[in-house]
């Protein structure tokens, strides 16, 4: 529960402590902020400082708090028209995907179906796979998959913009909302499928 000046005095104190530098200078940050989400945004100068900063974040992180973690970028692809009986999930096709494409192991990030087919309902469905490497993942964006001897066609994701269905705010997901609830219809403060409202504005 640091506020974002107390939060920027420790980073830079903490940098200060493993004498990380930028020619001659300290590396420091600019400042600190906290969105809906929870999460803390941490501010450099320049993008040079804050490559240094998030490459060097695990020695500096454990001496401002035990508890802080990165969120790694991924880059996500789709892949289409993969059989309803493949289960993502499984530690194995990641494997045996990674194997047959020749790709590291270590390169993908998570692997989740857009719309969980149902095998008795719909033979085929896509896949959404994020990888670590933006460039592996532009190059696998304009070529396919093999994973058993079918290709899984597929194209870059234009990943939808977060929202909160709780608060109606971008840029967060409802299960980490801290914002008190907003009904999707009247803007009222209660929950939309409870909405009671018979004056409500539909947009056309």
């Amino acid at each position: 529960n640091l506020d974002p000046k107390e939060l920027t005095c420790r980073i830079n104190a903490a940098l200060l402590a493993i004498n990380v530098k930028l020619g001659e200078s300290p590396i420091q940050v600019k400042g600190a902020s906290r969105p809906p989400s929870g999460d803390h945004l941490i501010h450099a100068y320049n993008r040079i400082a804050a490559r240094w900063i998030l490459e060097d974040r695990h020695r500096w992180m454990e001496i401002v708090h035990k508890d802080f973690t990165t969120l790694r970028p991924t880059f996500t692809v789709l892949r289409q028209s993969v059989l309803a009986s493949f289960n993502p999930e499984e530690p194995s096709f990641v494997k045996n995907l990674a194997t047959q494409n020749h790709l590291p192991f270590d390169s993908f990030h998570t692997i989740r179906w857009l719309v969980k087919p149902q095998p008795t309902k719909k033979s085929y469905g896509s896949l959404i796979i994020h990888f670590f490497n933006k460039i592996l993942a532009a190059k696998i964006g304009c070529s396919d998959l093999v994973y058993d001897g079918l290709v899984l066609c597929g194209k870059h994701f234009d990943q939808i913009p977060l929202q909160c269905h709780q608060c109606l705010e971008p840029g967060h997901v409802t299960k980490r909302c801290r914002n008190l609830e907003v009904c999707a219809k009247c803007a009222g403060s209660h929950n939309t499928n409870g909405c009671m409202s018979e004056d409500v504005q539909i947009c056309a």
